[in-house]
């Protein structure tokens, strides 16, 4: 893992549920980067979307009511590199 590389990279995440028949977007365009030997807090109000965030990273966003786009590239997971943790599983 070189130093220069993010650990986590989320570019653009965008969680959204469907309430009435409607999508309802909750978190929007959030992007950050965490570096090894780094400590990141989200902090917000409550109902900001921090949880939401951290659901979406461990895909744990129901799919029958939820969409959530962007990329959260995760580095050092596997042999072969960089994964989206948005679009394994």
């Amino acid at each position: 893992m070189d130093a220069a590389t993010p650990v986590l990279q989320v570019e653009s995440l965008e969680v959204a549920f469907r309430e009435q028949g409607r999508w309802q977007t909750v978190v929007r365009d959030l992007s950050f980067e965490l570096y090894g030997r780094e400590t990141l807090a989200i902090v917000g109000e409550s109902g900001s979307g921090k949880s939401v965030t951290a659901l979406a990273l461990m895909q744990l966003v129901p799919r029958i009511n939820g969409r959530v786009t962007g990329r959260a590239l995760l580095d050092g997971a596997n042999s072969s590199g960089r994964i989206d943790l948005l679009t394994q599983g």
